[in-house]
């Protein structure tokens, strides 16, 4: 057991539920606990705060958990319960828990039909595995538990990387059922935990767009080019990786919809390019972790709407989206104005849209809003 004291004035954010405490925003700590272990968490004038994971070892030192005086068990059944009474989809395809927005700090679950998928992001959590399958077990009686904790940032709490079953047998693939769109998912090897669940609003969003041409970047397995392809659209997907391309030309036969799909990769296809759109969507990787990496991020991003803008129709649409914390809104307007500050023409924008609901925004907690999608018309003044 940890006790951690927290330097004056650092308690405010903590009261306002703030869930991260930084090292250098620590008075100091004693105890003999292991790095992850829970902490008692005080203010400089020995005010109790709450409870949360304690890595003496992390940049983020603390993640709090609970501002009561209880046990961790009964936290975590009332979170995970919590959380799933508060999603309510026609499928049972959507994330379960967000982490810090769901209050349970570095721990994701997605469901995929009767099975979840985990992922794990801080040493605390680790910790706690055994905990989440019981009280998946206990209150879902799922037929399988896949972990894919296999992204860089674990590093940064000293984890090491893990994809691998925690209960059941985990299928190859399974079929996913989106806006009467089915998609064939991989949750061993895809990306993430295997679909792009936080862009379900927008992917059906894409529908309302009109025009008859349209480019999906970063297509992945095909989530927008379908959509468009059910609007009417005629529609060339990109995608660096085979076997996304490969997914998402089986999901286009398997809805008897008409995509072309290509691996390309995406700035090279658009220097190739000779085709125009009448709407272009680009939805790339998360490109930026920090704040010291924003400036690599604007000038992506600035490289890509610049071209972009040389395949867009007259008064084309163009969805450009960002799931990296780092690349704010503010940031991402900056590129786009950037992107044609020499050609003499406006992006005027239509809407700005979000991660879906499943993924939960608080207002306390600034990074739990990270995906943004920027709705911007080409035009002459």
């Amino acid at each position: 057991m940890w006790v951690v004291f927290l330097k004056k004035g650092k308690e405010r954010k903590v009261k306002n539920n703030y869930p991260w405490i930084f090292k250098d925003e620590l008075e100091g700590f004693v105890g003999d606990g292991k790095p992850g272990d829970i902490a008692s968490v005080f203010s400089h004038d020995k005010e109790f705060l709450g409870k949360g994971f304690f890595n003496p070892d992390a940049r983020i030192a603390v993640r709090m958990i609970t501002r009561r005086d209880e046990g961790i068990e009964s936290v975590f059944n009332r979170r995970i319960l919590r959380a799933f009474e508060k999603r309510r989809f026609p499928t049972p395809f959507y994330r379960v828990v967000h982490g810090e927005a769901d209050g349970l700090p570095g721990l994701i679950i997605d469901r995929y039909d009767d099975g979840f998928v985990i992922q794990v992001r801080c040493k605390g959590m680790e910790l706690m595995k055994d905990l989440i399958r019981k009280v998946l077990i206990e209150n879902f009686s799922p037929s399988f538990i896949y972990e894919r904790s296999d992204f860089e940032t674990r590093s940064d709490e000293n984890l090491e990387r893990r994809n691998g079953p925690l209960y059941g047998k985990t299928p190859e693939r399974l079929i996913l059922t989106e806006h009467d769109i089915e998609y064939v998912v991989d949750v061993k090897r895809g990306q993430k935990t295997g679909f792009f669940l936080d862009q379900r609003m927008n992917r059906f969003l894409v529908r309302n767009t009109d025009g008859k041409k349209a480019l999906d970047l970063f297509c992945y397995t095909g989530g927008f080019s379908l959509n468009l392809s059910k609007a009417g659209f005629e529609v060339t997907g990109v995608d660096l990786s085979q076997d996304a391309v490969d997914t998402a030309m089986e999901n286009a036969k398997r809805n008897s919809l008409k995509a072309s799909f290509e691996k390309a990769d995406v700035f090279e296809f658009l220097e190739n390019c000779s085709d125009r759109f009448d709407v272009v969507v680009a939805d790339p990787p998360s490109l930026i972790k920090r704040k010291e990496e924003r400036k690599k991020g604007i000038d992506y991003f600035k490289k890509l709407v610049n071209a972009i803008s040389e395949h867009l129709e007259e008064n084309g649409m163009m969805v450009l989206c960002s799931c990296a914390y780092q690349m704010d809104i503010n940031l991402m307007i900056e590129s786009i104005r950037k992107g044609v500050e020499s050609k003499g023409r406006i992006w005027r924008v239509e809407k700005i849209t979000f991660q879906d609901v499943d993924h939960p925004w608080i207002a306390q907690i600034p990074e739990s809003l990270y995906l943004k999608c920027v709705w911007a018309r080409y035009e002459r003044w």
